[in-house]
């Protein structure tokens, strides 16, 4: 607990700081030892990279100068507070190729811009609490069945983007080392909810690995199967 404590504390810093951001800084802060491969893997297509609110979660559009010849979409819900969605804008703007889209619009972007000319990033941080539904499904994540957004699995599947989770490491203080590990590949035939579980997996593997990386203080469980059959009268079990 006290680890985590420390490590929201240098994420608010590291997140206020990123003002300055700038190339030589994102190649410090970002590492990645298997960039050129993944670029050349994936030229020529879109993608997916699903990622969560693990270590500084704002890094993750540094990728974008690493390759020049992609737009990275980095979606993001906004904020009720007109200041600090200023504030968060004005942070993540930091490239000409790095495209803020809100999670409303990703869809409707996606379909204008695609196959124009250059190639999108859809960068999704997708371990936040879903609207709850009457057909919600549940994973089990951490013990206990949990109910994760598919819009990102969804669009992959409707597109055949191939998914990467980005898997992160904390090196030291400011800097941190992801991989991207390819959940799906954008051909093989399989459900939605298969790809979620997937991530899901892949997500509680780096939490357990270094479990105060991951942000706690969000209500993750405000949504139970409970709950669910409550107000819709149906409850589905976790798979």
């Amino acid at each position: 607990m006290r680890a985590y404590y420390v490590t929201l504390a240098e994420v608010v810093v590291n997140t206020i700081s990123l003002v300055g951001a700038n190339p030589k800084r994102a190649g410090s802060a970002l590492l990645c030892d298997e960039a050129a491969e993944h670029i050349e893997r994936n030229k020529g297509r879109d993608w997916i990279c699903m990622a969560a609110h693990y270590g500084c979660w704002e890094y993750y559009p540094l990728w974008c100068w690493r390759d020049d010849s992609t737009d990275f979409v980095s979606v993001y819900h906004p904020m009720k507070s007109p200041v600090f969605e200023h504030f968060y804008r004005r942070i993540r703007k930091y490239a000409s190729n790095n495209i803020l889209v809100t999670m409303a619009d990703t869809v409707r972007y996606y379909v204008k811009h695609r196959g124009k000319g250059r190639n999108l990033v859809l960068g999704l941080i997708s371990d936040q609490s879903p609207i709850l539904r009457a057909d919600t499904e549940w994973v089990d994540f951490l013990n206990q069945p949990t109910a994760f957004i598919d819009g990102g699995v969804r669009l992959a599947l409707r597109f055949g983007m191939p998914i990467y989770f980005v898997d992160m490491e904390r090196v030291k203080v400011d800097s941190y080392k992801i991989k991207y590990i390819e959940i799906y590949d954008g051909q093989e035939q399989v459900d939605a909810m298969e790809l979620v579980r997937r991530y899901a997996q892949q997500l509680e593997a780096m939490i357990r690995r270094r479990p105060e990386l991951w942000m706690w203080s969000h209500n993750r469980w405000r949504h139970t199967p409970e709950k669910q059959a409550r107000r819709f009268g149906k409850k589905i079990e976790a798979k």
